[in-house]
């Protein structure tokens, strides 16, 4: 009586549960919840461990709760290969592999968890036919042992991603032995860290590939490197984080003049930590790349006698991606912490040069290397106490290769000796003896709007007389809007003053034209948001990776 009571309640609560609105769901759509529930890394480049990133080892198995929940869910779960089959380094995973059955696979070894169990490599070799992803970082001693062993003796004709890492070793060979029988059809994303060479081959028709932290007696020369690209047409990311053909010019194997690759489909190309610029002009000088390529090249990359342009081929014709330019980010600056290396980036139609760069590097000749006559809109930022900020002259200079620029943004938050010394500079030339005003010698003659952030104290006598100057001179009037947490204590309402706290410039009162002093077009915007001084796409999901492999905080 006592068993069948038992079973009565049991069958009861059964029917209790059963009533719940989300257990009437089909148990294909629970699964598909449940899904949801899982921690999932991207299929390329997934986040390190070791990192300090312990949210990956907490949350793994945060889902498996769900099988506390009630009997049906249980059953439900239990029944569902799919959501057993990530299989990592750690205590489950033989249990995880039993019952994922038929599921592809997706393979995570020493990425969430560390070491390998001889145990676990033994049963996996059977399944490699499943293998949908594989990701394993080791150490060298451990990761040349584990290569050798039977689970890379056999195809894998579904696998579709691929990354195998070697660290902490100097002295092992650079070469990835043979693997999966050379038999991987399906492969499309690739990562490979500390290896230099491979079978030839092996991998063709990748759309994802990373290069990085390559041992640099393996490097290959440009011609290798080309010959490997030449073999995935198909290819849509790039990232070589010290990895690729970085070889010195003496030791490097060039190209047949007049070889160039098309990657019609790039859309993302990302170089870090190259040991040169020149290093990195010779690649590009070999590529063809469509107007979509989104390009990122950053690290510290500029010997002492490099400047700016010496990343950038002779011939950049067809770097078609430079050639729509409309908008320029000038960022002179050393905060935040990853703006202590350069960063030069072309996304869409949009320029951006950021880092603490001197003055060296950013001559006007450097500069004018870079298409930028179609620029119409421009955002200045200088703020930085260890190099030296540039003069009225530099910011004439700089804006001469800017002829066409309708739009300039200031970044002025603290910084008000560049903001002064910037306005200075659209002023026209003075004329002696005094003749007739002329756009000639005007810096940017169709500029219209000025657009400053966070600059309390501007002088409007100093305005005033750039703008009056300016329209005397037959350039359009300038429009004015400050943004800023409080309007500017010196231009609201707009006086004259009798002296200007620019005077050091040369720029007093006398210089201004009677009846013309006042700005008629200004205003200004409360100021909420943060300042803008690098892509919306920065950092990098390749960025992101090689700073969380060298446990840096960015």
């Amino acid at each position: 009586m006592e068993k069948r009571l038992q079973i009565t309640s049991a069958r009861l609560r059964g029917m209790r549960n059963s009533l719940q609105p989300i257990n009437r769901l089909p148990p294909e759509l629970l699964t598909h919840i449940f899904s949801e529930a899982q921690l999932r890394l991207p299929s390329f480049l997934p986040l390190p461990s070791s990192g300090g990133h312990d949210y990956i080892t907490v949350d793994w198995c945060e889902w498996l709760w769900l099988l506390q929940v009630c009997r049906h869910w249980r059953g439900v779960i239990a029944s569902s290969p799919g959501l057993w089959s990530n299989v990592c380094s750690s205590g489950n995973s033989l249990e995880f592999l039993r019952r994922s059955r038929g599921a592809d696979l997706t393979i995570y070894l020493g990425v969430r968890f560390r070491g390998f169990s001889p145990t676990l490599m033994e049963a996996l070799a059977p399944h490699t036919l499943r293998f949908k992803e594989f990701h394993m970082l080791a150490e060298g001693p451990e990761l040349q042992d584990v290569l050798k062993q039977k689970l890379f003796s056999s195809p894998a004709p579904r696998l579709t991603s691929l990354l195998i890492e070697m660290e902490g070793v100097d002295d092992l060979s650079s070469a990835l032995p043979p693997i999966f029988r050379g038999h991987m059809p399906k492969l499309k994303q690739l990562a490979l860290g500390y290896f230099t060479s491979w079978p030839k081959g092996y991998f063709r028709n990748l759309t994802s590939l990373c290069l990085y932290h390559q041992k640099e007696s393996g490097w290959s020369s440009t011609t290798e490197f080309l010959d490997f690209l030449a073999d995935s047409p198909r290819i849509e990311e790039i990232c070589l984080i010290r990895g690729g053909p970085m070889r010195p010019s003496g030791t490097d194997v060039s190209p047949a003049a007049g070889r160039y690759i098309s990657l019609k489909r790039l859309r993302k190309l990302d170089i870090g930590e190259w040991p040169s610029a020149f290093t990195i002009a010779r690649f590009l000088s070999h590529l063809s790349l469509p107007r979509t390529t989104e390009m990122y090249i950053w690290g510290h990359i500029f010997r002492d006698h490099e400047d700016i342009a010496s990343v950038l081929p002779e011939d950049i014709s067809r770097l078609r991606n430079l050639k729509a330019i409309k908008s320029w980010y000038f960022i002179r600056q050393t905060e935040p912490a990853y703006i202590t290396f350069k960063l030069i980036a072309v996304v869409g139609d949009t320029l951006y040069m950021t880092g603490a760069f001197p003055l060296s590097q950013i001559g006007v000749g450097a500069i004018s290397r870079y298409p930028l006559k179609k620029v119409k809109a421009l955002t200045l930022r200088e703020d930085s106490t260890q190099i030296r900020r540039l003069r009225v002259s530099d910011w004439k200079g700089l804006f001469s290769v800017v002829p066409a620029l309708e739009s300039l943004y200031i970044l002025a938050t603290a910084s008000p000796q560049a903001t002064r010394a910037v306005i200075s500079a659209l002023r026209p030339p003075r004329l002696f003896p005094p003749l007739l005003p002329t756009l000639d010698g005007v810096v940017c003659p169709a500029l219209k709007s000025l657009e400053i952030t966070e600059e309390l104290d501007l002088p409007f006598l100093h305005i005033c007389t750039v703008s009056s100057e300016r329209l005397m001179c037959g350039a359009p009037e300038l429009e004015f809007l400050f943004r800023g947490s409080s309007p500017p204590r010196r231009l609201f309402p707009p006086v004259a003053y009798d002296s200007d706290s620019d005077s050091e410039l040369g720029y007093g009162f006398d210089f201004v034209t009677p009846g013309t002093s006042r700005i008629q077009s200004i205003q200004y915007v409360k100021w909420e948001e943060p300042i803008r001084i690098a892509p919306t796409s920065w950092p990098t999901q390749a960025f992101n990776w090689s700073q969380g492999r060298h446990r840096a905080s960015f």
